[in-house]
């Protein structure tokens, strides 16, 4: 025969609770885990088929029995997290200063030292991209320097 899909309400303690079935020519099957509280019961399942656009109500009673005993989960108690263990002596962090190598004969600056402006009117420079200018100068969208006239970069 063929099955059918149909939703189903089943009322449990006056709550409803959906569940899919498959409604068979002989035969149900269904899809719903029963509580404990309602083991050895009848359950009544008033099913709704819609077929060919015509709705069929199925009243399915089903026996439950040697239903599966649902095992209570434990509410794990949180672990108490364990505390870091002080630092004896926590090592003060200076920072270092990098030596700066000051050789007039070299042409590429070395990473040690302070990045070198190459760019027209810049007073700082990040990577050779320049960040502020000299004053009376404003920064470009190409990052380059140019005469302030108020138009160039205008920040609303």
């Amino acid at each position: 025969g063929t099955s059918i899909n149909s939703v189903v309400d089943v009322h449990s303690n006056g709550e409803p609770k959906p569940s899919w079935v498959t409604v068979g020519a002989d035969s149900l099957s269904f899809d719903y885990t029963v509580p404990a509280a309602v083991e050895g019961q009848t359950f009544y399942f008033a099913g709704r088929s819609i077929v060919g656009g015509k709705t069929y109500i199925r009243n399915v009673q089903i026996n439950v029995a040697e239903a599966p005993e649902p095992e209570p989960e434990p509410e794990p108690e949180p672990e108490p997290e364990p505390e870091p263990e002080p630092e004896s002596e926590p090592e003060p962090v200076t920072p270092v200063p990098e030596p700066v190598t000051s050789d007039p004969e070299e042409s590429n600056p070395s990473p040690t030292s302070p990045p070198v402006c190459n760019t027209q009117n810049c007073k700082t420079c990040i990577s050779s991209k320049c960040t502020v200018c000299k004053d009376g100068y404003e920064l470009t969208n190409s990052k380059t320097c140019d005469k302030g006239d108020g138009i160039l970069n205008a920040k609303s």
